[in-house]
């Protein structure tokens, strides 16, 4: 079961449970109108030993006017130069689930790739990845509100350090009787476990949105790193910061542990990090960060409003100001799906057209950079009615057909009186 399927789930899910709706903690600094997925602690391990455990709580921030009812989350963790640091024993959604009290339905629980209690796990998923996704039947979780999706505890096997990071989905149900389920924007953030050694860790914060893009501000947050000279030294401590963002400037060092830097273009740079503490030690961490282009893009799901299939074939044209005579074409998959990419933020006329329905048309605001803009269509099939016409006809032959039969049955009736009667077999004769 490939995850991309399991994303579908997720839009068909929230649409069915919508139907039946109907019948003390660290501050998270997220931005405006943006849910957070994040990890508590952030950073941890110092002085842990071998064969002890560690839990990680994966936390859920969800903003203001948003409303969810599915989640699905990866997190990912690393091993130091090729061995086994942490290993995943068991997640917990039993207790401390910010959904707990309602209805739910787990679609995913797996550890490395090996599904726990009868769930699914996504192809390609192995040693390295701890999944988990759940529905809310009959119900949604409405923002503001803070609490954790889950916590996953490791088993301590090695030396060194495993970097997490999270890869998360939210979904909106949308509302009855013609949901429109939709990913909401968000921003998911790692963390960083270390038992040896300085180690360097940071999370880029977009200064707006969910995405990092280009010409905006983007804060490297270095807070998580860590530094194991405190075993020996308590006053040990991090003193400088040094970054190379990977995109040709230069070498940025400090003793803040944020830095704030501008891409100039979009791309995805080698970003390291050196810190360095006051004993003299150092840890180095280099991370790809990947800058989208300033632009939007609207995906699209068609279906027939009776029966809820998709609508194919189907051809969709995207229009705008500016290009009426040269509009954006894509062809509806065979699931209902279209995607139009590369999209400036403003408003465009969408046209729906396929020999099953009458050709479509409608506004759709593509108003969120990096993020798509989702949008499913409910549209009517015409069908063909009772054929009447043929019912008359039909019965119409019936009763002609009684007819001829009666008109039969009197013309023999007649020529019958028209016979003179035989008697003992034969006529009688004249005398």
């Amino acid at each position: 079961m490939k995850r991309q399927s399991l994303l579908l789930i997720l839009l068909l899910i929230p649409a069915l449970a919508s139907l039946a709706w109907h019948d003390p903690l660290p501050i998270v600094h997220a931005q405006t109108g943006v849910s957070k997925v994040y990890l508590l602690p952030v950073s941890q391990g110092i002085g842990s030993n071998v064969n002890n455990n560690l839990t990680v709580q994966v936390r859920l921030n969800l903003t203001e006017g948003e409303s969810i009812n599915a989640v699905d989350v990866v997190l990912n963790y690393t091993t130091y130069q090729g061995n086994g640091v942490l290993l995943p024993l068991s997640i917990d959604y039993s207790s401390s689930n910010i959904f707990v009290g309602s209805n739910v339905n787990v679609l995913s629980e797996c550890i490395d790739g090996v599904p726990q209690h009868g769930t699914n796990c996504p192809s390609g998923e192995g040693i390295g990845t701890v999944h988990f996704a759940e529905v809310l039947i009959g119900s949604t979780l409405s923002g503001p509100d803070d609490g954790t999706l889950f916590q996953v505890k490791f088993k301590i096997v090695g030396t060194g350090a495993s970097y997490f990071s999270v890869g998360a989905t939210l979904v909106d149900p949308g509302v009855f009787p013609e949901p429109v389920s939709r990913f909401i924007p968000l921003v998911a953030s790692g963390g960083v476990f270390g038992n040896t050694g300085v180690v360097a860790f940071y999370k880029p914060v977009p200064s707006s949105g969910p995405s990092l893009l280009p010409g905006q501000d983007i804060t490297f947050d270095a807070t998580g790193s860590l530094t194991n000279s405190t075993l020996s030294d308590p006053t040990a401590h991090i003193t400088d910061y040094a970054w190379s963002f990977g995109d040709g400037s230069s070498l940025q060092s400090t003793s803040s542990a944020r830095m704030t830097h501008v891409f100039g273009r979009p791309g995805s740079f080698p970003v390291t990090l050196t810190v360095t503490d006051s004993t003299g030690k150092s840890g180095v961490w280099s991370n790809v960060v990947t800058i989208l282009p300033a632009l939007g893009s609207l995906k699209l799901v068609v279906v027939d409003k009776e029966i809820g299939h998709p609508i194919t074939p189907a051809t969709a044209q995207l229009f705008n100001g500016t290009q009426t005579l040269h509009p954006m074409t894509a062809s509806l998959d065979s699931s209902g799906h279209a995607v139009f990419e590369g999209l400036v933020l403003g408003t465009y006329i969408l046209k729906v057209s396929s020999p099953l329905i009458e050709t479509f048309t409608k506004t759709e605001n593509v108003g969120i950079v990096g993020w798509p803009t989702q949008d499913t269509l409910y549209l009517t099939v015409p069908r063909p009615g009772p054929n009447i016409l043929g019912e008359w006809i039909f019965i119409g032959s019936l009763i002609a057909g009684a007819g001829i039969v009666a008109v039969g049955v009197v013309v023999r009736h007649r020529n019958a009186k028209k016979m003179p009667v035989r008697r003992n077999g034969a006529k009688r004769k004249r005398r």
